[in-house]
């Protein structure tokens, strides 16, 4: 008789996958604008970093165009929004990739100079660079 160990976190993470497919079919059968809406959206994934007396803010925006993102300040949000249009109106067999308008308000997480901001827009990546308040 064999012992056989028991990875309970790989059980949970089984189980939050088959939750997650589950819940996700549902939503999509019901007719709801909001819920449709949510799914139907898409949001660029954000990576902040602290590079000695600036703050750094990468945005991951492969697919739009330059002259399609906006950027704004507001308070100690960065607001990045804009479009992405899609390549092909055909009929896919597969389209895991989201298209049309996207907003994403990122807190920035200490005092920065307002005056003080550079945006950069290279190989889908936008990288806002902004520099820290000297008094913090």
């Amino acid at each position: 008789m064999s012992i056989e160990r028991w990875d309970i976190l790989r059980e949970i993470d089984e189980i939050h996958a088959e939750v997650d497919r589950i819940f996700n079919n549902f939503l999509r059968r019901i007719p709801n604008p909001m819920i449709e809406e949510k799914l139907t959206t898409w949001m660029p994934l954000v990576n902040i970093y602290d590079n000695a007396d600036e703050i750094v803010i990468e945005i991951a925006l492969p697919g739009v165009k330059k002259e399609d993102i906006d950027l704004s300040l507001q308070d100690r949000k960065l607001i990045v929004s804009g479009i992405r249009i899609g390549k092909s109106d055909k009929p896919h067999y597969l389209q895991e990739w989201r298209y049309g308008s996207f907003e994403r308000e990122i807190d920035i997480p200490v005092p920065i100079k307002s005056d003080d901001i550079h945006a950069e827009y290279t190989d889908g990546i936008l990288t806002v660079t902004m520099k820290k308040l000297n008094d913090i």
